[in-house]
């Protein structure tokens, strides 16, 4: 049975051992306990941490499509395991394109890495690590429309099997 644990049940996982349109959480987790989705992050970064001087923010909606965990050795949930997902992101209520992401299980921290492909737009590149004391990632780059982006990318709490996503990029 799937439940969402971004706020909750990643704290404890993590204790014991977590776009953009036009211009553009809890995460799941499975039996096992692993987090799943963006939401595996539990805090959030402060206010001012959030908002970058003269961002543009884009605002998203991520609904989960697909998860999948890889249980490394030792068996059960531990360092080195990781899951994949991918979400549509939609804006407005319409959807305009998907995310694909991978996070590894660290000691304290989930470390992720993926791509935002925004529907004829062009694609995001974000990464970084999420725990229960932040949930931004670096945005590492792009492709068509947005070459060269940097900036963040602030991972909201989740609500059933959406996550809010608000991308700031840097002009």
């Amino acid at each position: 049975m799937r439940t969402r644990i971004w706020a909750v049940s990643a704290a404890t996982c993590l204790a014991g051992g977590a776009l953009l349109v036009a211009a553009l959480g809890p995460a799941t987790a499975a039996s096992s306990a692993r987090p799943h989705g963006w939401a595996g992050a539990v805090g959030t970064a402060p206010a001012a941490a959030q908002r970058a001087a003269n961002a543009r923010s884009i605002s998203l909606v991520a609904h989960q499509i697909f998860n999948q965990d890889v249980d490394v050795k030792p068996a059960g949930f531990s360092a080195g395991d990781y899951f994949v997902f991918a979400e549509t992101l939609s804006s407005g209520g319409k959807v305009v394109g998907r995310d694909e992401v991978r996070c590894m299980v660290m000691y304290t921290t989930f470390r992720c890495e993926g791509a935002l492909i925004l529907n004829g737009k062009g694609q995001v590149d974000v990464a970084g690590s999420l725990s229960r004391y932040g949930s931004t990632l670096a945005v590492t780059g792009g492709t068509n429309n947005f070459v060269g982006a940097r900036g963040q990318l602030v991972v909201g709490r989740s609500s059933g099997d959406d996550t809010p996503l608000t991308l700031e990029l840097l002009p």
